[in-house]
């Protein structure tokens, strides 16, 4: 009985899978990519409320590589953020210089 139980809990605990294409964008892309979406995330700010009581709304990693993966482009994607006033940055430019933070190599052994 002990093992039915065990086995019903785990047969329900497992994930299935999803056909939304935000899930787990971010994990499918390729390591450059993802520096190019943590930049966009580190850029953003919360959207200029006038003096309303507004939550911020930013966008998580899978919802930017979501849109990646959708076909948009880096600059559609900062053009977007920008006319949503989630970053600040005049360019996509100047954004990956401020943000982007490529892996750094290991000093040679001496």
């Amino acid at each position: 009985m002990l093992l039915l139980l065990a086995l019903a809990v785990t047969a329900a605990s497992t994930t299935r899978p999803t056909t939304d294409p935000v899930v787990g964008a971010y994990a499918r892309l390729a390591p450059r990519q993802q520096r190019i979406v943590k930049a966009l995330v580190r850029a953003q700010q919360a959207p200029a409320t006038s003096g309303r009581a507004v939550a911020p709304t930013t966008l998580t990693p899978d919802q930017i590589a979501g849109m990646k993966a959708g076909g948009s482009g880096w600059q559609q994607i900062f053009d977007r953020m920008k006319s949503a006033g989630l970053v600040r940055e005049e360019t996509l430019r100047q954004l990956i210089g401020k943000y982007y933070h490529p892996p750094t190599r290991p000093a040679p052994a001496q």
